[in-house]
């Protein structure tokens, strides 16, 4: 960790060349990033920030809820920033996203509101109402 809100994740790919390719899978948790307000929930996430250094292509990921939404409308998913990247609701507990190519200086980020409280031990509360101004941002 290189302060309260940047991670760095370095590896050594032990080529004996100068290229080659390799896969990896990092799963992580992140504490603390839904807040609860009044009318919804939200996680606003940005899994790629525009000081990226990295390039690479078919980076994936998943976002599962904690438990299912009762109505699968009242479960919404947006993606900003990569235009080759597609958004994906798998299920009424999981969205997923999928980038063809990330070039470097390139963000990502994804938005997952639901009209129910599913995080029930979320301390990261505001007693403000906000699901129409997410939709409105998001038109």
């Amino acid at each position: 960790m290189l302060d309260d809100n940047t991670y760095e994740i370095a590896w050594n790919v032990g080529l004996d060349d100068s290229s080659g390719n390799r896969i990896y899978e990092i799963s992580y948790t992140v504490e603390n990033a839904v807040k609860v307000y009044n009318d919804c929930a939200e996680l606003y996430w940005k899994f790629l920030s525009d000081e990226n250094q990295m390039s690479g292509e078919n980076l994936t990921g998943r976002v599962r809820l904690p438990v299912e939404v009762k109505n699968p409308e009242s479960f919404r998913v947006w993606g900003h920033g990569n235009i080759n990247a597609y958004i994906f609701k798998d299920s009424n507990s999981q969205a997923s996203f999928a980038l063809n190519r990330i070039r470097s200086n390139e963000m990502f980020e994804i938005r997952v509101v639901t009209d129910e409280n599913i995080y029930h031990e979320c301390e990261n509360i505001s007693l403000e109402d906000r699901l129409e101004t997410i939709l409105s941002e998001e038109q």
